[in-house]
């Protein structure tokens, strides 16, 4: 695995080297200092797996560096690092396109079990009860009218779920691929989100949805 760290705190950037290096097997970790030195490793680097960046950088921050790591390279997933839980900086980091949010302040064990579950395509948020304890499971959502979703709708989240893309679900249910974003859209207002992962997390966060989606 390559990772890049954006962070502008040097001490902390050392120790999560040391720490991709011991227990995510990274076997690169291209480092940045700021958002903009970020982008120019990305234009340079074109096999990289994974960016950790800090939410609270000097100057771009890290939802900023997200957004345009991610109008750069759409393939490369975005983890947002942050010394805050707060429910609203993590709506905040999903919705910039970023694929979890993990707290500076979890365990070793639980920040690999993250990354692994990221890595994996599935979204990852912390338990915002659990001190140092990082899982899948959402914060509340901002909104609840999950029953508002059509039976055919509710087939493309179980895919979407899954991790498949549009032109596979389209291939899964025998529709076009321009139908299914329309439901892909209509699923995004009914759940009150605006990206994949929003929806992925939205979905699994409602009892009755999520347990017919898991």
């Amino acid at each position: 695995m390559k990772f890049l760290l954006v962070d502008d705190h040097p001490m902390w950037r050392q120790g999560m080297v040391f720490f991709l290096r011991s227990h995510a097997a990274a076997t690169a970790v291209l480092e940045a200092a700021s958002g903009a030195e970020a982008l120019g490793l990305v234009d340079r680097h074109d096999d990289l797996d994974l960016a950790l960046v800090d939410l609270d950088m000097r100057g771009m921050d890290g939802l900023e560096t997200v957004a345009r790591l991610r109008e750069r390279r759409p393939d490369l997933r975005s983890v947002v690092l942050s010394a805050s839980d707060r429910q609203e900086d993590v709506w905040r980091s999903l919705s910039a396109g970023a694929c979890g949010f993990i707290p500076k302040s979890a365990e070793p064990q639980a920040m690999k079990s993250a990354l692994v579950e990221v890595m994996g395509g599935r979204p990852c948020v912390p338990t915002l009860e659990a001190v140092g304890g990082v899982s899948r499971r959402a914060p509340e959502a901002p909104s609840d009218s999950s029953g508002d979703l059509t039976l055919r709708q509710q087939e493309v989240l179980a895919l979407m779920c899954q991790g498949l893309p549009n032109k596979c679900i389209a291939q899964e249910l025998a529709l076009t691929e321009k139908t299914v974003k329309v439901h892909v859209g209509a699923i995004f207002k009914a759940l009150g989100v605006t990206n994949r992962t929003q929806a992925v997390i939205a979905a699994r966060a409602w009892p009755g949805l999520g347990a017919a989606l898991l």
